[in-house]
């Protein structure tokens, strides 16, 4: 006989789930999102941190299922009060006092970088009513020398880059490969392809973004971007030269570095 992966109990010869605990599963995320959204300007962490489990407890899932039932809802209600607004309803301290309290392994989240996400939610706040938040590194710290009237803003200590390049076809070509190229698809006859071209360090000042790792070591200045996009977790870059390829940033607090950029871009205009 099988046990039922939600509750634990007997689910019968074959099976792994009771419909109504999928059920109960699938809603039990509202109720505690809703308590997060009446609750957290006003209790404690360590008062609401209580409820949160109480509440849970009482679907009477496994410890598993609990632990998924929390983190889908911290999920939730992350994406409804601070993801891409320009004001938090919110307060960003109470938040943060709550994940430090609940002291969940990240593993348990869908995405991987979702507490260094929400951490850096001050910072974000501070670029969205136009102050900068005060640096992370010390200009001593900056690999480069800065210019006279150029400010470190930020540092994004484990970045990566990705442009997009031409692909290398090694297939021996024909007028035969040169009709069924031409015949596929948009989508399967591009002849670009990311690829990663570095992991390091990303660095942030007045005037320019700066990429420092073994593999490339170069500034962009805020006046060449034609335009920005922001990306899962970076962004993507297209610069104003003629032939440049769009360029991906990637990082754990990738919204973060999209509201720098803007940030910068403001100023610049």
């Amino acid at each position: 006989m099988g046990s039922c992966i939600l509750c634990g109990k007997s689910a019968g010869l074959f099976y792994s789930l009771h419909k109504a605990c999928y059920q109960k599963f699938q809603s039990s995320t509202d109720p505690i999102v809703k308590l997060l959204h009446d609750r957290l300007s006003h209790d404690t962490a360590t008062v609401l941190a209580k409820n949160l489990i109480r509440d849970i407890e009482q679907f009477n899932f496994v410890d598993e299922a609990q632990q998924r039932t929390l983190v889908r809802a911290l999920e939730k209600f992350a994406k409804q009060e601070f993801e891409h607004k320009q004001q938090f309803t919110m307060s960003c301290s109470a938040w943060l006092d709550l994940l430090d309290h609940l002291s969940l392994d990240e593993k348990l989240f869908i995405n991987p970088h979702f507490i260094a996400q929400q951490r850096a939610l001050p910072q974000i706040k501070s670029l969205h009513e136009g102050e900068l938040p005060t640096c992370n590194y010390k200009e001593e710290d900056f690999p480069e020398v800065l210019a006279a009237d150029e400010q470190l803003w930020w540092c994004f200590s484990q970045a990566r880059l990705n442009r997009l390049q031409p692909k290398k076809d090694k297939r021996q070509w024909s007028v035969i490969m040169q009709i069924l190229q031409s015949a596929l698809p948009s989508k399967h006859n591009s002849t670009l392809q990311s690829t990663q071209l570095g992991e390091g360090a990303l660095w942030l000042t007045s005037k320019r973004l700066y990429f420092d790792s073994k593999e490339e070591n170069f500034s962009i200045k805020y006046s060449e971007i034609f335009a920005l996009t922001p990306e899962y977790d970076g962004v993507t870059l297209q610069l104003k030269e003629l032939n440049s390829m769009p360029q991906t940033f990637h990082c754990q607090q990738g919204i973060l570095l999209y509201q720098f950029v803007r940030h910068a871009q403001t100023m610049e205009n």
